[in-house]
């Protein structure tokens, strides 16, 4: 599956960065960009 993530602004009025990255619905939600290593969540949208 793919998944929406966004980073963690450090600060207010940081710049809030998304990204798709594949992974198996049974994997935990990441907690740091597999590339970078900032600090991500998974993304909720609604429908």
């Amino acid at each position: 599956m793919t998944y929406l993530y966004e980073t963690i602004p450090a600060h207010e009025g940081d710049e809030v960065k998304r990204c798709e990255i594949q992974q198996s619905k049974n994997d935990a939600s990441l907690t740091k960009h597999p590339e970078t290593g900032d600090p991500i969540r998974r993304a909720i949208l609604g429908g």
